[in-house]
């Protein structure tokens, strides 16, 4: 009787205690403009993510790749209405809500860098995840994807409007962090996969997620230095942080920076009006299947495919797409002679990627913004493949 009745009292016990975390959580909770769900994270900012640009909202800052958005809620914080505690969550027990609903999970993946995490379950976007003990843990971005509360708050504090990428992807392996993929149309690129990071900007790293937030969040076009281990050799190099096009909800190929942006089975969602594969009749909703004779399926293979080019670039590409029963195939030209492994690296006019193009190709696009998309529109997008 006794066993019974302590696992009675356990559950209880947990049952309760959670509803007192929700009925908390909902002092967080702001319905802006009356109908956006928005949580609040400090005196003046409240979190929330959305595929289409919150315009009637006032808008403090923003992660284009994430779909995040901080912005005013205007509120008297107190006992009706209190910020989010963020602090590191050790366990994977995960908690969903939203104002309907609630779910219980685990996490089943980190964020890694610009990969969101992975919640056990599909839940509605933007809704909080949080810890048993109340903690934030994220804002989900739709399906089982969310954004860790770790990156919010670095985000919080950014004025920067693009997240910076250095053209390397990086990994632990035991006390070492290495860097296991290379973007080969990052301009002049040092880095070669197996580097052995020792030091950024004279700090030594043992925290993957701090290096990868540092990285994301240092200023746009920052001197970066880094000391590596190549081959037993040790090796100062010099980059540039360059405004990332890719990752979170808009996925990670090395391609984006050309215009095109898949998701994760590699379906176009967006192509911009310049970019060099609708120039070719590449249409969106098409599925890229190959490049030359590899068969990619994952946005993984196409990064994989490009990092192991890096030193010793082809003179084309070939791009293999299929829409239904529809096949193309889109030919990309090279000027190897600007992907050299040992270039210096500067600031260089990545436009020289691919030589004599036509003007028109530099013009912004001047439409009116409208989706996730539409914050990239300020950027110009370079011609790194040619005709």
């Amino acid at each position: 009787m006794k066993p019974l009745f302590l696992l009675t009292f356990i559950i209880s016990s947990f049952l309760s205690a959670n509803t007192l975390c929700q009925n908390k959580l909902f002092k967080s909770l702001y319905l802006a403009d009356g109908e956006k769900r928005t949580w609040v994270i400090d005196d003046e900012q409240a979190v929330l993510f959305s595929t289409k640009v919150p315009y009637k909202l006032e808008i403090i800052r923003s992660v284009p790749q994430f779909g995040v958005y901080f912005v005013s809620h205007g509120l008297k914080l107190g006992k009706d209405s209190l910020p989010l505690k963020i602090r590191q969550v050790r366990n994977n027990i995960r908690f969903v809500m939203d104002d309907k609903n609630y779910y219980a999970g685990r996490m089943i993946q980190k964020q890694i860098a610009s990969i969101p995490a992975l919640f056990s379950q599909e839940v509605s976007p933007n809704s909080l995840v949080f810890s048993g003990c109340c903690v934030m843990t994220g804002i989900s971005l739709g399906g089982n994807k969310y954004v860790s509360a770790q990156f919010v708050e670095r985000a919080s504090k950014n004025d920067q409007k693009y997240l910076s990428d250095i053209g390397a992807r990086f990994v632990k392996d035991g006390n070492d962090i290495y860097i296991y993929r290379v973007n080969p149309f990052f301009t002049d690129n040092p880095f070669e996969e197996g580097d052995r990071l020792i030091f950024l900007n004279g700090e030594k790293y043992a925290d993957l997620e701090k290096l990868q937030l540092d990285i994301m969040f240092s200023e746009n076009y920052a001197d970066m230095k880094m000391t590596i281990e190549r081959n037993g050799e040790v090796l100062d190099v010099q980059t540039k942080s360059m405004p990332y096009y890719g990752g979170g909800v808009l996925g990670d190929t090395f391609l984006e920076s050309l215009g095109i942006w898949f998701d994760d089975k590699l379906n176009i969602l967006h192509l911009k009006m310049i970019s060099p594969f609708l120039k070719r009749g590449v249409k969106k909703n098409s599925r890229l299947v190959a490049i030359d004779n590899q068969k990619v399926e994952t946005m993984e293979d196409v990064q994989d495919y490009f990092s192991s080019l890096k030193s010793d670039m082809p003179n084309y590409f070939i791009f293999y797409f299929v829409e239904g029963e529809r096949q193309m195939s889109a030919y990309m030209k090279v000027n190897k002679e600007l992907f050299s492994s040992d270039a210096k690296v500067d600031n260089v006019d990545l436009s020289k990627f691919i030589g004599k193009q036509p003007k028109k190709f530099f013009i912004e696009e001047r439409r009116e913004a409208r989706d996730i998309f539409s914050n990239f529109d300020g950027l110009k997008i370079r011609k790194y493949l040619g005709d």
